[in-house]
This record gives structure tokens, C-alpha cells and sequence, in this order.
């Protein structure tokens, strides 16, 4: 009996350190894709197996990631991206497209922000998804990218 109990927990603890395995491996392909989500993947692997060798791992590659200045400024952009996105959530239309009346809605002060922030995604990490998507919403809003931020 206590041989089968051994085998069982073996069985498992194999299992869940391949999903520990694959999540820290999903995160690290999608760094330079989605970096925002791949820092957030791999944090949630940390401590999900914090005490294990993959918890290990995915620990040291936060630590590895955190001094990178390129992936932190990226992470950055995400978040400045996922702020212009905020908006989006304000329209009435379901399909989320932006209606002239949204546009004419959204203060000048604010309009400017946007417009740095769309901007600064631009020099952050230019031809990224989240750049194009930030161009995207830009011209969705109107937004004079020409102007001086």
C-alpha cells in the first residue's frame, strides 16, 4: 500500500513540475512579444514552485530580467499601452471601435498625454505589436503626434 501512495506522489509531483516547466518556458518565449505578460507568467511560476528547482529558476530569471534595461523599458511601454487601452473600455459601442462623440469627449489636456505616451511607446520599442497598437489607437483618437510633447 504504501508503495502504490510512494508511486502516486511521485506521478504527481512529476506532472506538476512539467507544467512548472512549461509555464517558465512559455514565459521566456514570449518575452520579447508580449513582455508584460511574460514578466507576470513567470512571476506566477516563482511562486507557484517557490521551494523547487523550477520556482528556482524562474526566480533567477526575474532577477536576470530586472536588470535589463531593454526588457524593463519595454515592460514600461506595455504599461503606458495597457493605460491607452483603459479608454477603449469607456465606449458604448460593443465592438469597441471609438465613435467621433468619444473623440470629441476626451479633453485636450488628456489628448496630449495620450499623445506622449503613443509617442514614447514609439521610441521605446519601435515596430513592436505594442507600438503598432499605440499608433493604432492614436489614430482611432485623433491624436496630433506631430506636435511637440
Amino acid at each position: 500500500m504504501k508503495a502504490a501512495t510512494a508511486d502516486e506522489a511521485k506521478f504527481v509531483v512529476e506532472k506538476l513540475e512539467a507544467h512548472g516547466r512549461r509555464m517558465l518556458a512559455a514565459g521566456v518565449a514570449m518575452k520579447a512579444s508580449n513582455p508584460a505578460g511574460a514578466a507576470d507568467l513567470v512571476q506566477r511560476c516563482a511562486t507557484a514552485f517557490k521551494g523547487s528547482d523550477v520556482g528556482a529558476e524562474a526566480a533567477d530569471t526575474l532577477r536576470e530580467w530586472k536588470k535589463d534595461k531593454g526588457f524593463q523599458t519595454a515592460i514600461k511601454a506595455a504599461q503606458q499601452l495597457a493605460k491607452l487601452q483603459v479608454l477603449r473600455a469607456f465606449g458604448d459601442e460593443p465592438d469597441g471601435k471609438i465613435t467621433p462623440e468619444m473623440v470629441k469627449a476626451v479633453p485636450a489636456s488628456m489628448r496630449r498625454q495620450m499623445a506622449d505616451a503613443v509617442r514614447g511607446i514609439q521610441k521605446t520599442v519601435p515596430g513592436s505589436e505594442n507600438a503598432a497598437t499605440a499608433l493604432r489607437l492614436a489614430t482611432e483618437f485623433g491624436l496630433d503626434m506631430d506636435a511637440a510633447p
